[in-house]
């Protein structure tokens, strides 16, 4: 009877850890999309060039993969609770002061402080979810965390429909800084138990401390790089898909309604495909679910790329692989939190991998408008979306390869 109230209280818990880290994804995903959904009341009140939202959007990318990379690093040096607090900071008062930014300097560092809470917290509260003698979080625990980015992205477009005709650009703002306070709170009460990544007693204490060499010793190098060049490709495919569609739509004389109606499928279908995919892939073969649905989505954007005159069918094939890389992204944040579980350097992995997609993110977003002014048409990017995808597929089958073949030593 001791068993089985022990099993019913750890399965409490670990539910209790799953819902307080997609809480935090959801804060993460609200102050995100904020930005988005303001820049037009931004830049006409404060009277600032539209050319200029390219440098703000960029910082904020940049600060994401600097939080990513170093976050997730110093988390699992000096302890995940407390780096996770202090990304939690960060992106709480960069959204408290922004209301108070008058140029365009202020808000791109403003953004930039942000983006390194932002890109923190995610590899941070991932690596929370896991407990020693346990078995690791599966897909769709993950899953149902990283799906807290887009249901944040959801209530941002709720909140800007329902308030900032009324209220102006900086109550959403406010109201995403305010948030965390009480959110920290319950985050401390429901992790203080989880260990902190840091080893315990000793002089040799701050040797034995992981680093972040621990990715690319013992062989470990070449799975680290596969699976970050998969990331690279992943997170190139879902950036172009959800930055590019809208453009192309308003050109194809696409409705208002179906240009938002298109960008709620979007974050509605990333939910959905992350939510279907990760529980599919909890119930065993993951890495194959991985590889097909990276070619899912390209096959997906290269359909895209023929229809040059069909609107809707490019918003249709769009929903679809952005639905499906939503999947596939879920799943290769889980394959990360699991590559060097044995090393405790699961907030370095996650964060060394998200840090290569923000990488891919930015280079794509600049590549490919190279290739549109080259080429002369839009619809050509979804072409390169569809390559990077099949590239992450390719990329994902030879990582799964590789640990099939080898067990990654302690």
């Amino acid at each position: 009877m001791s068993d089985v109230s022990q099993q019913v209280g750890t399965l409490g818990k670990t539910r209790a850890r799953v819902a307080a880290a997609a809480v935090i994804m959801t804060m993460d995903g609200f102050d995100s999309f904020s930005l988005s959904l303001m820049a037009p009341l931004i830049t006409r009140e404060l009277e600032i060039p539209a050319a200029t939202l390219g440098l703000v959007f960029a910082s904020a990318m940049g600060g994401m993969t600097i939080g990513a990379l170093v976050g997730g690093t110093l988390a699992d040096r000096f302890g995940r609770l407390r780096l996770l607090f202090v990304s939690i900071l960060l992106f709480a008062l960069a959204a408290l002061t922004m209301p108070l930014v008058g140029s365009p300097g202020e808000i791109i560092l403003n953004r930039a402080i942000a983006g390194m809470g932002l890109g923190a917290a995610g590899p941070i509260a991932t690596s929370l979810l896991n407990r020693p003698g346990e078995k690791p979080p599966g897909e769709f625990a993950v899953a149902l965390v990283w799906s807290g980015i887009a249901i944040g992205g959801c209530l941002a477009a709720l909140f800007n429909y329902v308030f900032a005709a009324t209220y102006g650009w900086r109550l959403i703002f406010i109201v995403g800084g305010l948030l965390p306070i009480p959110v920290a709170i319950c985050t401390y009460f429901v992790f203080r138990d989880t260990p902190s990544g840091v080893p315990s007693g000793g002089m040799d204490r701050a040797a034995a401390r992981p680093r972040i060499s621990g990715l690319f010793t013992h062989g470990r190098a070449a799975r680290t790089f596969i699976v970050a060049g998969m990331f690279f490709f992943g997170f190139v495919t879902t950036s172009i898909m959800v930055y590019w569609l809208p453009t192309v739509l308003s050109h194809l004389a696409a409705s208002s309604f179906m240009i938002s109606a298109t960008f709620a499928g979007i974050n509605g279908g990333s939910v959905v495909g992350m939510l279907l995919l990760g529980f599919l892939a909890s119930r065993g073969r993951s890495a194959r679910i991985r590889t097909w649905t990276w070619a899912s989505a390209g096959l997906c954007g290269l359909g895209a790329s023929l229809l040059s005159g069909n609107a809707a069918m490019i918003a249709l094939l769009a929903i679809i692989g952005a639905t499906i890389a939503a999947g596939g992204q879920s799943l290769a944040i889980s394959l990360a939190n699991d590559l060097h579980r044995t090393t405790g350097l699961q907030a370095t992995s996650v964060g060394f991998m998200t840090a290569a997609g923000r990488i891919g993110q930015f280079s794509a977003l600049g590549i490919s408008g190279v290739i549109v002014a080259w080429s002369g048409q839009e619809t050509v990017v979804f072409a390169l979306a569809g390559v990077a995808a099949l590239l992450a597929a390719l990329l994902s089958a030879i990582a799964a390869r590789s640990m099939e073949k080898h067990v990654a030593p302690v």
